[in-house]
């Protein structure tokens, strides 16, 4: 250490700072190990913590798998021809075609008007709703006044000068009246008239184009006349396929996000003697025993639920791996896919068996209550993360406690060794001080 010793013009001829800042940093050798502890302890619970997140959302869409609502029976309805009849199931409907032919479509009754002199303000009354008409009003005042009548029977619109009133319902019995004083000269008139047609060639009518009661269950949308039939057809009742691809898609993702941060984190080595924060942080988890068992049990439930003789690959759920073809990093890891023509056509198939495989029917224990059951005990409030959680704060506490101890320890030592080296500088400044006097005086002395 006296090689790097500076001198310089002090008392002493010593840097005693620089002293001070190497004996300091020889000091600070524990509390730097102490820190890269607590770097390491704070990784392990972020890590921790991820995992957690990770295996929560998987396990909410494992939950999914066996939610009443994805297995609800639904319908689908379509018609072979959209341009001119829609439909939508409002309830249960009987299966099967229907045939729809539309002769004609409701439309609301409408009324041509001449506006005359409006020097003096008048009343326009519709259907026994009052509208002012100002002095001076043109066409366009008198629409406006009328539309802004929420109350109003009609709608207003200005047509080359024209005032045209068209009924704000549609079929032959909204028609409306108008009356008072206002100054309109009645001109054409287009009658309201109501939808008719025919479902399975039974006759009817509709005083809108929106149809309840056409076919049980089914709501039409009359959109322009047929020239020939269309088909109205209504599915047999059936959970959705889509739904239930889009779920199995939904947990698949998540179960491979969560085996990629598990064997992430399993498989990340330790760094010897860290010396910095980034290695501190490196293989915080490496090997976790918990973890480990985390991940096992996982490919167990997958690779071992059976219901009915049926297993996931039986649905085109499995790791990927080809018949007679080479595994890939993906398969070899246990990342799963989903072949969804294969559970497609296992939903078209026996969607019961595949809705009893996936835990879809109430008290009977598929896939979903199994997996949840082997998750719970790690990932619930009380559960084995949460453990491990809440030791690596109270770890992460216990060392702050320790670097704080040893701050104040450090700035006492240091305080110590600036008022040592202080009274160095004193004592030989005035040994010096001495020394000077006692020559001068040695030197007054006669024959000196």
């Amino acid at each position: 250490m006296s090689s790097a010793i500076q001198f310089t013009g002090l008392a002493s001829g010593l840097d005693t700072e620089a002293i001070i800042t190497q004996l300091m940093a020889v000091e600070r050798q524990p509390r730097t190990r102490l820190t890269l502890r607590q770097v390491a302890a704070q990784a392990q619970s972020d890590s921790l913590g991820a995992i957690r997140t990770k295996l929560t959302s998987l396990t909410l869409a494992t939950t999914g798998l066996s939610s009443a609502a994805l297995w609800a029976p639904t319908q689908s309805v379509d018609t072979t021809d959209a341009t001119k009849v829609t439909a939508r199931r409002t309830g249960g409907a009987g299966p099967g075609g229907y045939q729809v032919e539309v002769t004609s479509l409701a439309s609301s009754e409408q009324r041509t008007f001449t506006l005359g002199d409006t020097s003096s303000p008048s009343t326009l009354t519709l259907n026994g709703i009052d509208v002012a008409v100002p002095a001076g009003a043109d066409v366009d005042a008198v629409a406006a006044a009328i539309n802004a009548k929420s109350d109003a029977p009609v709608f207003a619109v200005n047509v080359n000068g024209s005032l045209v009133l068209s009924s704000k319902k549609t079929g032959k019995d909204f028609g409306f009246t108008v009356s008072g004083d206002a100054p309109l000269t009645a001109g054409n008139v287009k009658a309201g008239a109501d939808a008719v047609y025919t479902v399975d060639g039974v006759a009817q009518t509709s005083p809108t184009n929106v149809v309840a009661n056409g076919i049980p269950g089914v709501e039409l949308t009359l959109r322009a006349p047929t020239t020939s039939p269309i088909t109205v057809n209504v599915g047999t009742p059936a959970p959705d396929r889509a739904q239930t691809i889009a779920a199995v898609k939904t947990f698949v993702s998540a179960y491979n996000d969560a085996v990629t941060k598990l064997r992430a984190e399993l498989t990340e080595k330790r760094v010897a003697n860290p010396a910095t924060a980034a290695d501190a942080q490196k293989g915080d988890l490496f090997g976790d025993p918990l973890l480990s068992s985390v991940l096992d049990d996982m490919r167990t439930v997958i690779s071992g639920t059976t219901v009915g003789g049926k297993a996931l690959a039986d649905i085109g759920i499995s790791t990927g791996t080809a018949t007679g073809g080479a595994a890939t990093a993906d398969s070899i890891d246990g990342k799963l896919t989903v072949d969804e023509g294969a559970l497609a056509a296992a939903l078209d198939a026996d969607p019961a068996a595949v809705q009893k495989l996936l835990g879809g029917i109430t008290d009977t224990p598929g896939f979903a209550q199994a997996f949840t059951a082997k998750l719970s005990p790690v990932t619930r409030a009380d559960g084995l993360l949460q453990s491990r959680l809440d030791a690596a704060a109270s770890s992460i506490a216990t060392i702050k406690d320790q670097l704080d101890d040893m701050d104040r320890r450090l700035a006492m030592r240091e305080d110590h060794l600036r008022k040592q080296f202080s009274a160095l500088e004193l004592a030989l400044q005035r040994s010096q001080a001495q020394s000077t006097d006692l020559a001068s005086r040695l030197a007054s002395l006669p024959g000196a």
